[in-house]
């Protein structure tokens, strides 16, 4: 049956890989589970590859001994067999000792690595580390402000005046008569979206006519920007800057800088 690797509280759980490897070896241990890393408790330590990797490395110990194990008694048998031939125990002694040599390479490669460079061997202490990405909401939740039953019609519409919008000429009739009262500070502003609306929203007054986009015909400078808040909020609007360079947010269908206003 296989396992899931469970992490500490906050963190995924993470499949423990041990039951679907396409090739075991022989005499390893399961896999332990992926763990919060104790100098990071943002990411998870995983010593899955370094285990694997360990498991080979003691599989090949064992192999190399036996090899060299063989590769004595061959030798063994060769000088048992030389009657005195001085060549032939030579070659004798050359199987003996290449395989002691082999042995005794393979019994301290890991002493050697680690002389030549100790990050090598990094692997084999679960080093490998994930970061925990916290799945992030939409930046502009779901809102029904001004629009609780979903409606798609405008509610007491009105229609704006050429020349005032972009996208969208009607709007609710009080917030067309407030619009009418705002202090711009001498700043060229439209509504750049009013209803219908041109594109998805997450605010669902953008669907009746309850709220409207304001942007800045030119010269979108962040000190234009704050002028323009404090315009809309002295005429009594809610405002939500979008303008991410200066201080606002970032929305989730938002296609550029702007001012979100309702009542």
């Amino acid at each position: 049956m296989t396992k899931v690797a469970q992490a500490e509280t906050g963190l995924p759980s993470i499949k423990n890989p041990f039951d679907s490897l396409q090739i075991s070896i022989p005499g390893m241990k399961r896999f332990n589970d992926a763990q919060k890393c104790s100098d990071d408790p943002s990411k998870l330590c995983v010593g899955w590859i370094g285990e694997y990797i360990a498991g080979i490395y003691n599989y090949a110990i064992g192999v190399v001994g036996i090899l060299a194990t063989i590769t004595m008694m061959i030798g063994g048998v060769i000088w048992l067999t030389a009657g005195g031939n001085s060549s032939r125990i030579g070659e004798a002694q050359a199987w003996i000792t290449s395989s002691v040599t082999g042995l005794l390479i393979a019994l301290t490669s890991y002493m050697i690595l680690y002389q030549i460079n100790p990050d090598i061997l990094k692997v084999f202490d679960g080093s490998l580390r994930i970061q925990f990405v916290e799945k992030v909401p939409d930046k502009e939740p779901l809102s029904t402000e001004g629009n609780p039953n979903n409606s798609q019609d405008c509610n007491n519409c009105v229609t704006l005046a050429s020349g005032r919008y972009k996208d969208g000429n009607m709007i609710n009739s009080d917030i067309a008569a407030k619009l009418n009262t705002v202090n711009t500070n001498g700043i060229n502003w439209i509504v750049s979206e009013a209803y219908p609306p041109a594109s998805q929203h997450q605010s669902k007054c953008h669907y009746n006519g309850m709220c409207a986009d304001i942007g800045i015909r030119s010269d979108a400078t962040c000190e234009n920007v704050t002028k323009l808040i404090a315009g809309f909020n002295g005429a009594g609007f809610k405002v939500l800057n979008e303008f991410q360079g200066c201080g606002g947010i970032g929305t989730t269908y938002a296609t550029g800088g702007h001012l979100h206003i309702s009542l």
